[in-house]
């Protein structure tokens, strides 16, 4: 039998958990729970970009003058907090 890491398990528990309040929220707020996930999406993407600068010293990069540069700044914080593997795993257009 082949042992889970200790990462793995957080990993499938943090999504377990998330998919549980997505589900529950729908079910239990009904067309609410659209504007009740899409805050809490946006707070908890805030509060990671706020870690990450706190505890690791990475910033997203303001310098953007287009969307594109905007969305691959934020693709490339992502990629130095490890939540990405390389830009090259997206296509973005102009």
């Amino acid at each position: 039998m082949a042992k889970i890491s200790s990462l793995d398990t957080c990993q499938t528990l943090l999504e377990i958990w998330l998919a549980a309040f997505n589900e529950e929220a729908v079910s239990f707020l009904g067309e609410e729970a659209k504007l009740y996930l899409s805050r809490a999406y946006k707070a908890a993407a805030k509060n990671w970009i706020d870690a990450l600068k706190a505890k690791y010293g990475l910033e997203i990069d303001k310098n953007v003058t287009t969307l594109k540069e905007a969305v691959e700044a934020y693709i490339r914080l992502g990629i130095e907090g490890g939540l990405f593997s390389s830009l090259d795993d997206f296509i973005l257009e102009e």
